[in-house]
């Protein structure tokens, strides 16, 4: 059965930061840090340009889960124990600190909750459309940080 409301994301962040535990590499997380729908995140005076960067790895973190809602931990700023909640929706970005790699997402509105509408007939991307001319290519939307 297929759920509208049902999102990739949480299972992603997942994946990377388990890829990463399992090839002893270093695992970073981005989070906004904007206030959304009024709540101000509990890292916000953490913040540099409106995001913060958080090493999760276990040497620097304690206590993390990684959920479907956002991510959980106990981390120590400045001498003080933190414990840090970060919505799904705010996470930014994955990545491996030592080759950089991982996944970068979207900042998604409100209102962009639905998927894009879908054309009404099907077309292969290989035959040109009746005009002629081939359809132009469009960038990627997945970057790799």
């Amino acid at each position: 059965m297929l759920t509208a409301d049902l999102s990739v994301k949480p299972y992603l962040v997942r994946a990377i930061y388990e890829w990463c535990v399992d090839n002893k590499l270093t695992p970073h997380l981005t989070a906004r840090a904007a206030p959304r729908d009024g709540v101000t995140p509990n890292y916000a005076d953490l913040a540099t340009d409106g995001a913060v960067i958080f090493n999760i790895s276990d040497e620097a973190v304690r206590n993390i889960l990684v959920g479907n809602e956002g991510a959980a931990f106990t981390a120590r700023f400045g001498g003080v124990t933190r414990e840090i909640r970060i919505e799904m929706a705010d996470i930014a970005a994955i990545f491996a600190r030592e080759t950089g790699r991982g996944l970068i997402f979207p900042e998604v509105s409100q209102d962009s909750d639905s998927p894009p509408p879908r054309s009404s007939s099907p077309s292969s991307p290989s035959s040109p459309p009746p005009g002629g001319a081939p359809p132009a290519r469009k960038k990627p939307k997945l970057r790799v940080v």
